[in-house]
């Protein structure tokens, strides 16, 4: 797990909370590894953000993703959650593999529906920041959990309902994402 340090505060990028998902991007640790981390860190009174990726996991394979990425961060009290969407750059593993047809990435509606999985499952006790407010991401949510979290749900909920999943397809080039 990569820690960047702060004044007062650790950013962890753990990325996702399936070790299936861990071990195909080669973090390196375990879910259950980086949750002793950062429990370390609760206990060493060091606040920490934390950034996770949706669609990572692949076509198929999100809810799992969200539902283990929710769980872990329910044991542990991050100050704010980055969720980002993955995107694929030149020169990775995860790039080759998909150039080969090894890994399939996950469409738009797809990674919206993770995201709105992995909020569903986010049972933070205490009031932790939420946004998603990068380059990467196709919507922006930007709140307090647990006070905004149904606001959320319903927010993706209705967006998932109204839009056309072919067209929100066609609406987002993830090539210019990739550096």
């Amino acid at each position: 797990m990569k820690f960047f340090s702060g004044s007062f505060s650790q950013s962890s990028i753990f990325e996702s909370g399936n070790d299936e998902v861990l071990e195909r991007v080669k973090k390196g640790y375990t879910a259950q590894e980086a949750r002793v981390q950062l429990r370390r860190l609760n206990e060493a009174g060091i606040e920490f953000f934390d950034m996770v990726m949706y669609g990572l996991a692949g076509r198929g394979k999100g809810l799992p993703n969200a539902m283990d990425t929710a769980a872990l961060l329910n044991e542990v009290r991050s100050k704010a959650i980055f969720p980002m969407s993955s995107t694929l750059i030149p020169g990775t593993e995860l790039h080759m593999e998909y150039l080969k047809g090894d890994f399939e990435e996950a469409a738009e509606m797809e990674r919206i529906i993770e995201l709105r999985t992995f909020i569903e499952h986010l049972n933070v006790k205490d009031d932790t920041r939420i946004s998603s407010l990068h380059a990467s991401n196709a919507l922006t949510l930007s709140g307090i959990l647990p006070r905004d979290k149904q606001s959320f749900i319903d927010g993706l909920n209705d967006f998932i309902e109204k839009t056309d999943a072919d067209e929100f397809q066609r609406s987002i080039n993830r090539s210019a994402l990739r550096l």
